[in-house]
C-alpha cells in the first residue's frame, strides 16, 4: 500500500518545480529588456565572433580553391597553346609535299658518277620543279615516303615467302631505305617532332587522364603508315631493345591503332621480327 506521506511529498515537489518555472518566466517577462541585454552581452558577442570566424574561414577556403582553379586554368591554357603548336609542327612536317606526295630515291652508281649526280640533284631539288628521274639519276615513286616504306616491307616479305625479316634484316633495310632518300633529313625530322610532342605531354603537370587524352590525339593525328615508320625508327634507334621511352609509349597505347588494324597487324606479325609486339604492343 502506498504511503500517504510519499504521495504528498511527490505532489509538493512537482508543484514547487512548476512554481519556480513560472516565477522564472514571470521574472523574465517583467524584465525582458534586462534579460535580453544580458544574453546579448554574454552570448551575442561570442556568437558574432564565431560567425565572423566561420565566415572568414569560408572566404579563405573559397579564395584558395578559386586561386587554385585559376592557376590550373592558366596552366591548362598554356599547355593547350604549346600542344597546339607541337601538333601543327607534326602536321607541317608529315604533310610536307616532299614526303606526303611522292618518294624520291637516289639512284646508286659508281662513286665518281654518284658524287656528280648528287650535286646535280641537290641543285635541282632546291627549285620548284622536280626533274625526271631518268634524266638525272634518281627514282620517283608516286606514293608517300611512309607508304613506300610499308610497301617495301610487304614486298620483302613476299620475296622471302612466309619468312619475315629478322631483326638484323629489318634494321639493315631501314638503313638502306633512309640512305637512299633524297629527303632523308625531312623524313627523320618528322620523328623528332613526334618525339618532342610526346615528351612535352608526358612530362607536363597535367593529370594522368589528360595526358592519356592528348597522347591519343597525337596518335590519331598520324596515319597508320606514319605510325608504322615511327615504330620502326624507334626499333632501330634503341637497337631492337626495350627502352624507357618505348615503355612510355606502350603504357599510353600509342600504337594501339596500328596493332588493332587487322591488315597492319598481319604485316607486323608476318613480315617483322616478333619482338616488336613485346616492345610496342600494350596487350
Amino acid at each position: 500500500m502506498t504511503n500517504p506521506c510519499s504521495i504528498l511529498k511527490e505532489f509538493i515537489w512537482k508543484h514547487c518545480i512548476c512554481v519556480l518555472v513560472l516565477v522564472a518566466v514571470a521574472f523574465a517577462a517583467a524584465n525582458y529588456k534586462a534579460v535580453f541585454a544580458w544574453l546579448s552581452y554574454e552570448f551575442g558577442n561570442n556568437l558574432w565572433n564565431i560567425l565572423t570566424a566561420i565566415g572568414t574561414l569560408t572566404a579563405a577556403v573559397v579564395a584558395y580553391y578559386a586561386l587554385n582553379q585559376a592557376k590550373r586554368n592558366a596552366e591548362r591554357a598554356t599547355f593547350d597553346q604549346y600542344f597546339s603548336q607541337r601538333l601543327a609542327s607534326i602536321r607541317e612536317t608529315v604533310f610536307d609535299e616532299r614526303l606526303s606526295k611522292k618518294t624520291i630515291f637516289y639512284r646508286y652508281k659508281g662513286s665518281d658518277g654518284q658524287k656528280k649526280e648528287q650535286q646535280i640533284i641537290k641543285e635541282l631539288l632546291s627549285g620548284d620543279k622536280v626533274p625526271k628521274c631518268d634524266l638525272y639519276g634518281y627514282d620517283t615513286w608516286d606514293m608517300s615516303t611512309f607508304k613506300t616504306f610499308v610497301h617495301g616491307i610487304i614486298e620483302s616479305q613476299e620475296i622471302q615467302g612466309l619468312q619475315g625479316l629478322s631483326t638484323r634484316g629489318l634494321r639493315k633495310y631501314w638503313e638502306v631505305f633512309c640512305n637512299r632518300l633524297a629527303y632523308n633529313a625531312e623524313f627523320q625530322l618528322c620523328f623528332g617532332v613526334i618525339y618532342n610532342a610526346i615528351e612535352f605531354v608526358h612530362h607536363s603537370n597535367q593529370p594522368k587522364d589528360v595526358k592519356q587524352e592528348y597522347i591519343g590525339i597525337l596518335s590519331r593525328s598520324l596515319s597508320r603508315d606514319v605510325l608504322f615508320c615511327y615504330m620502326i625508327s624507334l626499333f632501330d634507334y634503341h637497337n631492337a631493345s626495350p627502352s624507357e621511352y618505348g615503355n612510355i609509349l606502350k603504357s599510353y597505347g600509342f600504337f594501339h591503332e596500328l596493332f588493332a588494324d587487322k591488315e597492319d597487324k598481319k604485316i607486323i606479325k608476318d613480315a617483322l621480327p616478333h619482338d616488336i609486339f613485346a616492345l610496342f604492343n600494350n596487350k
